[in-house]
């Protein structure tokens, strides 16, 4: 059984095959590398993948990402132009919006990745994919709320399409429990924290800081709300992802892939 990408979504097909190219394990590192290759490559027909964590050793990823750092994350792909369906198109949140729509998901995705590499919780990366993908798209205003979170749970627990697209991404049954917590709570108070020995308090942390990262476009960022020592490394370079994309990079499909592109040109200066 593959997969196969419509319209944004990734969808069950049965059948065909995965040749060298697309069977190849990419980690999370080759992230803006990829983004290149895949424009460079300007591919037809569909897009395949099977998945963000799971694999059957693949062959060593041929994409090598320069400079000082890099997009973390260590993730799986299997094919150059999987980075299309890493975030949601405009069309799939509840609300257009400046604040919680496209853009706001490409960069928190962009903080999530390198969380994952700074943290070393390469386990939780599919999971932390997912959540980030979910988390706002069920929001009806840019104002507070603490209930947009629980309503993007609900749609993916009956949106088809949906549900294949977050199962296709290495997500399964297994990780429901903790990527439902996540989701849920991103947009709780820390009162609601589970507590640290909880199994899925890392998760919930791992969103809660790469989204208030994102508080950089408002203006209210407080180092000191971050729960995990390696976010508050990462504010300058929130600032600087935030003022090189916003009203620059235009909403759509390659929206992402060039997020990242700016990503890793920031990270190799």
């Amino acid at each position: 059984m593959l997969v196969e990408h419509r319209n944004g979504f990734l969808c069950v097909r049965v059948g065909g095959h995965l040749d060298e190219a697309e069977s190849a394990r990419l980690s999370g590192l080759a992230i803006a590398a990829l983004a290149a290759a895949r424009r460079r490559a300007n591919s037809q027909g569909p897009t395949w993948t099977r998945g963000l964590r799971r694999s059957a050793n693949g062959a060593p990823a041929d994409v090598v990402t320069r400079g000082k750092q890099s997009l973390g994350g260590v993730s799986r792909l299997y094919h150059r132009s999987v980075i299309e369906p890493f975030i949601p198109l405009p069309q799939h949140f509840r609300r257009a919006s400046r604040l919680h729509g496209q853009s706001h998901v490409a960069r928190v995705m962009v903080h999530a990745l390198r969380l994952i590499e700074a943290t070393g919780w390469q386990d939780e990366a599919a999971r932390l994919w997912a959540s980030v993908y979910l988390h706002d798209l069920e929001r009806t205003h840019d104002g507070r709320c603490h209930r947009h979170g629980a309503d993007a749970v609900a749609r993916w627990r009956t949106q088809e399409a949906l549900r294949l697209h977050i199962y296709a991404g290495g997500v399964d049954q297994d990780d429901r429990p903790a990527v439902e917590l996540a989701v849920t709570l991103h947009c709780q108070p820390d009162t609601e924290m589970p507590p640290a020995t909880h199994p899925h308090w890392r998760l919930v942390a791992l969103l809660k800081d790469a989204d208030g990262l994102d508080r950089v476009r408002l203006g209210d960022l407080d180092l000191s709300m971050l729960r995990l020592p390696e976010s508050r490394t990462m504010a300058v370079f929130a600032q600087q992802l935030y003022d090189a994309t916003h009203d620059i990079v235009p909403d759509g499909d390659d929206h992402f892939a060039d997020v990242t592109e700016i990503a890793q040109q920031l990270l190799s200066a």
